[in-house]
């Protein structure tokens, strides 16, 4: 059943009798011919649960960027990028309850929907990690809690919706380092100039209490705006705050370069509704059922993405030039075949057998 969940978002648009019967080919020979209700299959992925394919997720879905790979890292750090966005899920009771619907001024959202948090390895466009909470939850908040899987020597890119006092502190508590946008509300405290321009600042907590204690984080400001008037917005003052604080070392140009590498993140996304996932929202009416595909979309997902790593090994380009949907068509073409198992499954054969046979 765990491989039928993954089967699933590598076919998300086909039926799921479908789906089991081309898994069910490699060993069950003319049983294939057997009829498979899709409640019947509904009913044992409800047995089945959330647990198991979480933990899955979990063991499988580590970075895949080896140390020579192009833009994977910088100043010898991993890159990593934190993002959110929201799914559809069904219209129901539970789902309601659990996850809630959108609010804006012209009113709710159609269908509820789950705040998805994303940590993407941006060399690889891999999802290391992954936090699935209601719509209406912080994205900050959310976003800290990815950090258990940032290593030292890493360099974490997020938008000014993470930016907070406590997501630095947190990101330098695990030995980490950040690049991450100020919001135009912040007014930093400037401390000292920089030889090349940027600015060391200090940032304090938004908790009154905490500031008359005196908390603050120093780090290093750099401003800068884009000269293309072809580009929106490039005439505004752009803001990045860093704890790389010495200018000959990381040098401003290279880490306003950088910033620009998490809408790597933005291109997770794409890949993941507009690409892999399903047209419609996601089939469970209950929220364990909810949770359990995402992380089956995040799991194919990262094996998809394995795929494209090997690939790009092979042609000696960075993996972010292989073509998504190209592997995403070849792997659905060797499931509806029934030889999913095999070439070019292998190269990401030993990310599941491993984790499946203990």
């Amino acid at each position: 059943m765990l491989l039928f969940c993954m089967l699933i978002y590598l076919s998300a648009d086909e039926a799921l009798p479908a789906v089991f019967l081309h898994l069910a080919g490699r060993w069950a020979g003319s049983a294939t011919r057997l009829l498979v209700s899709a409640s019947a299959l509904c009913q044992v992925r409800y047995c089945l649960g959330v647990r198991p394919v979480e933990a899955l997720f979990r063991r499988v879905c580590q970075p895949l960027a080896t140390a020579l790979m192009p833009g994977a890292f910088l100043f010898g750090r991993r890159l990593f990028a934190v993002d959110s966005t929201k799914l559809d899920v069904p219209d129901s009771p539970a789902n309601v309850a659990a996850f809630g619907r959108h609010h804006a001024w012209r009113g709710t959202s159609a269908w509820p929907q789950v705040r998805l948090v994303l940590l993407v390895e941006c060399g690889t466009h891999a999802v290391c990690d992954a936090g699935v909470w209601p719509c209406n939850m912080d994205e900050g908040r959310a976003g800290r809690r990815l950090l258990r899987s940032v290593g030292p020597r890493a360099l974490v890119l997020w938008d000014r919706g993470f930016q907070s006092v406590e997501m630095m502190e947190a990101t330098t508590g695990c030995s980490a380092d950040f690049l991450g946008r100020l919001p135009a509300t912040v007014r930093p405290l400037p401390l000292r100039q920089l030889a090349d321009g940027t600015s060391l600042v200090a940032l304090r907590p938004g908790w009154m209490r905490h500031r008359r204690r005196g908390d603050q984080v120093v780090a290093r400001l750099i401003r800068y705006t884009l000269d293309d008037p072809r580009r929106p917005g490039h005439w505004i003052e752009h803001r990045l705050v860093t704890t790389l604080l010495d200018p000959t070392a990381a040098p401003a140009r290279k880490l306003i370069l950088a910033y620009h590498q998490r809408w790597e993140n933005e291109l997770v996304v794409d890949e993941l509704k507009t690409h892999q996932g399903p047209a419609r929202p996601c089939r469970s009416q209950r929220p364990v059922g909810v949770l359990q595909e995402i992380y089956s979309l995040l799991i194919a997902h990262y094996l998809l993405r394995a795929l494209a790593v090997t690939a790009a090994h092979s042609a000696q380009v960075a993996p972010t030039r292989v073509s998504f949907v190209a592997a995403l068509r070849l792997l659905r073409d060797h499931v509806v075949r029934g030889d999913w198992y095999r070439s070019p499954c292998r190269c990401v054969g030993w990310h599941l057998s491993a984790t499946l046979s203990t």
